[in-house]
């Protein structure tokens, strides 16, 4: 095979401070803009339409996660990488993304028919342009990654959340309804897309390397066998609620999980993002490793903990701003499902670890029994609760989320404690602060709410929210040492 010359670094070109700061920009810019964007287009809408995209969306994203066959994770954690394996692994994924947009394409109509939409036909036949748009950005997205380039990725990505944002709301002023929600997604990807290709340095050979390939498939097997199991366990959430209870039900259930979503995404999915290529250049160094790992876990139940807090203090006034009552029956799963996000902000990690030391299998069996226990308790909701009235149900599946939620605090963590140094003695340590910080925000935020009852509902949050944040801020500041030392330092260095 032809050597392009092209050259990949064996570690990182950037800290993982700068990357987490980038990340954090990333996550909080594309939360921000897409909170924004997702209350205007719920106020407009309402829940069924929302619903309806959410069940079209869902059976696309999982098509799409197909194609990736984890080529991203075994580019990110391999130690000596080539351009014969970058060029094999993006001709492979366009030509899986290819095959599986027909897939999608075909299999629309019988999707529209189970769920009696004869909508998602159309919508989901649109949708599918996604799948080979992202199956372009693949490895240049992985390279970013590896070099712990997260600044390229943040413009990138926030760029693309905005254009797609205004594009969606013209949209939706103008009388769209669900196409405003389609050409959000697609132009979303192409915008990301023509972006990074802009900034990357790499560009794919003609050339296939059947070697190279089988070398990454070696890690990506499992790899994709784990990641698969957790887009499952996350996007069959709509695809199960509208199949067994509707569109609306589907609707109330995501918009909750979306804002629930938003706030862990920006609080710990940024440092998770980052903590793969970290993790991975330490797997040599056990002591090292454990020690990253005690400060990627304090850090993340620091920045979560309080923020979900807030949102589930305030969750009835936070409904309340989309000015329907038929968005009501939210507020009560919005605070149920900021518990479970909780945990995922402190069990999400496991995953990242346990790739970075090469153990891809352990980290598939792990994900496709969190999957199957999620899937499995909405089932069982629905058989429990099919008759009951709506907001009984997206209630009893909020609940559902959180028991399934507790279960995975000991599948998750326990093999972090037999694989590395921690011990729940250095666990409780980096966690007992935030808890105790997020409880206090809690109640306060609750009681701010109720004695703003009488004022109007933007005020409330911004007195309410403003005061319970400033609470939670001093009560970290006060409580966890580490995190004054670092702000008495940066303050100095200014």
């Amino acid at each position: 095979m032809t050597d392009t010359g092209f050259r990949i670094e064996k570690a990182p070109t950037h800290s993982f401070a700068n990357a987490v700061k980038w990340s954090y920009v990333m996550d909080g810019g594309r939360q921000v803009a897409t909170t924004v964007v997702t209350f205007l287009l719920a106020r407009i809408l309402g829940p069924e339409v929302l619903g309806l995209a959410a069940m079209a969306l869902g059976f696309v994203m999982i098509i799409q996660m197909l194609q990736t066959q984890g080529m991203a994770a075994a580019l990110i954690q391999r130690k000596d990488l080539h351009d014969g394996h970058l060029s094999s692994a993006f001709w492979a994924i366009l030509a899986v993304s290819l095959t599986l947009t027909v897939f999608a394409i075909g299999l629309a109509g019988w999707w529209a028919d189970i769920n009696d939409e004869p909508q998602l036909r159309s919508v989901i036949w649109v949708l599918s342009a996604i799948v080979p748009i992202q199956a372009l950005s693949v490895v240049q997205e992985a390279l970013f990654r590896r070099r712990m380039d997260f600044k390229t990725l943040a413009l990138r990505t926030n760029a693309a959340v905005v254009g797609a944002g205004l594009i969606a709301v013209t949209l939706v002023l103008l009388g769209a309804g669900i196409w405003a929600l389609v050409a959000q997604q697609l132009a979303s990807a192409a915008i990301g897309l023509v972006l990074l290709w802009v900034r990357s340095d790499w560009k794919p050979s003609t050339a296939f390397s059947a070697s190279s390939f089988k070398e990454l498939l070696a890690f990506s097997g499992l790899s994709f066998v784990a990641t698969l199991a957790v887009f499952v366990g996350t996007r069959s959430d709509a695809l199960i609620i509208g199949l067994l209870f509707g569109p609306t039900a589907t609707g109330l259930f995501f918009f909750a999980n979306r804002l629930v979503q938003m706030v862990t995404d920006f609080a710990s999915s940024a440092i998770q993002g980052a903590s793969l290529p970290e993790l991975s250049r330490n797997q040599d160094n056990i002591q090292i490793l454990t020690n990253r790992l005690e400060a990627i876990l304090s850090t993340s139940a620091i920045v979560a903990f309080p923020l979900l807090a807030l949102v589930a203090g305030a969750s009835v006034e936070i409904v309340d701003l989309l000015g329907r009552t038929d968005w009501e029956p939210a507020a009560d799963v919005v605070r149920l499902l900021t518990v479970a996000g909780a945990i995922k902000a402190i069990t999400l990690f496991t995953g990242p670890f346990l790739q970075s030391t090469g153990r891809p299998g352990a980290h598939a069996l792990l994900s496709w029994a969190a999957a199957i226990l999620g899937a499995g308790s909405f089932v069982v909701v629905g058989y429990l609760y099919g008759d009951d009235s709506l907001s009984q149900q997206v209630t009893a599946l909020a609940s559902s989320r959180v028991l399934v939620h507790v279960a995975f605090v000991v599948m998750f963590l326990l093999p972090l404690l037999l694989l590395t140094n921690l011990t729940t003695t250095t666990l409780v340590r980096a966690l007992w602060a935030p808890v105790v910080v997020g409880g206090v925000t809690y109640m306060v935020t609750g009681s701010l709410m109720s004695m703003l009852g009488g004022a109007p509902t933007v005020a409330a949050l911004i007195v309410g929210g403003g005061a319970a944040a400033l609470l939670a801020i001093t009560l970290t500041l006060t409580l966890n040492r580490a995190v004054r030392l670092r702000l008495l330092s940066s303050l100095g260095r200014n």
